[in-house]
């Protein structure tokens, strides 16, 4: 109450809302500025209605940061990821602690239920400092505990689509690999050239190169699209049937660029289908263009063609030559036959059936 003139049998009224009034206090609202012991507006982390004498604390999962209030529910509720533990607070009492989440009105940093406004971060989610509510785990993560501040990184030859609780239902496909912390099935495919037959794998390690004579013409392949076209070779890792980034080659281990998976075959070779390198062109034969997959032909008669010609008249020595005085050199013939006179039917005959049971 206050009393607010001099003589007065009653006091003048109750305290005005908004404001405490102690004994003694002369007016309906009093400042508090002259005389603190009378009364004074009501202050923050309390609520004055109309006749006050003490102020009234704000109740626990409430705060106030204003002066005047009257009413309680002019109280603000505890916000979202913070609790008020106590009565009579101006101000939160703090964040939510890592591993719970904080509802509305939370008075615990720590809450075991909704009941209290909040609880345990779940399963397959995370809840750092001050959650108002739990966070899904990131795809590439999981979580399979609860009241977790952060998920765990997916293992290696899985992957975690986003709120994952166990790794182990994802299995990493063939035709792919996963690495620590993969967030989907198809994000890392082997590349071309390569194929994985094999699931759960977790490298770029675990793509195997095309084997030789094969290409692998996609992405993410479990196995080879099939054989090198007939008059190419491929020597390992192909992604196409017709390789073309072969600048020089001397044998499978000799090649130029190093990474090289493979070429058009050669003058002086032939490449059947499938082919891992280049075949010399045999003794009495010759391949006179890039490209092919049989031999061209037989050496011409007067000449003889000693393996690798790309002529049938070679003249190099290296591969063949004209047929020196005192020798003969039919078709087939890889090498001068000493002798006088033209070689008999006979002789022509084995020499065909000798190239023959070679191929």
């Amino acid at each position: 109450m206050f009393c607010g003139e001099w003589g007065l049998s009653f006091p003048s009224g109750p305290c005005a809302p908004g404001f405490f009034c102690t004994a003694g206090a002369s007016t309906s609202n009093p400042d508090g500025a002259t005389n603190t012991s009378t009364g004074g507006p009501c202050p923050p982390g309390h609520f004055c209605p109309a006749g006050t004498s003490i102020p009234l604390p704000c109740p626990v999962g409430t705060f106030s940061d204003r002066l005047y209030l009257w009413l309680e529910s002019s109280c603000t509720v505890c916000p979202p990821g913070y609790y008020c533990s106590s009565a009579g607070l101006a101000a939160p009492s703090g964040p939510c602690s890592a591993g719970y989440y904080c509802l509305s009105g939370a008075s615990s940093s720590s809450p075991e239920d909704v009941w209290h406004k909040g609880g345990p971060c779940p399963m397959s989610h995370f809840c750092p400092e001050g959650t108002s509510y739990p966070f899904p785990c990131l795809a590439g993560t999981y979580n399979n505990l609860t009241r977790q501040a952060a998920c765990l990184p997916c293992a290696a030859g899985y992957y975690c689509p986003e709120n994952t609780t166990s790794y182990y239902a994802y299995p990493c496909p063939p035709g792919f690999y996963c690495p620590k912390a993969t967030r989907f099935a198809t994000e890392f495919p082997c590349p071309r050239g390569y194929y994985n037959p094999d699931p759960m794998t977790q490298s770029l390690d675990s793509c195997l190169p095309c084997p030789p004579g094969h290409y692998c013409g996609k992405e993410n392949l479990t196995t080879v699209s099939g054989k090198c076209d007939a008059g190419w070779f491929c020597v390992s890792a192909a992604w196409t049937p017709q390789p073309f980034d072969l600048d020089n080659y001397t044998n499978a281990n000799c090649l130029c660029p190093a990474t090289a998976t493979g070429g058009k075959c050669m003058a002086g070779f032939y490449c059947p289908a499938g082919s891992l390198e280049p075949i010399p062109c045999p003794p009495g034969f010759y391949c006179h263009a890039s490209g092919l997959s049989d031999p061209s032909g037989e050496c011409a008669t007067g000449f003889y063609c000693t393996g690798g010609a790309s002529s049938p008249k070679p003249t190099e020595v290296v591969t063949g030559n004209i047929c020196p005085l005192g020798s003969y050199c039919g078709e087939y013939l890889e090498d001068p036959v000493p002798g006088v006179g033209t070689p008999s039917h006979k002789m022509l005959s084995l020499r065909r059936r000798d190239f023959a049971a070679k191929r």
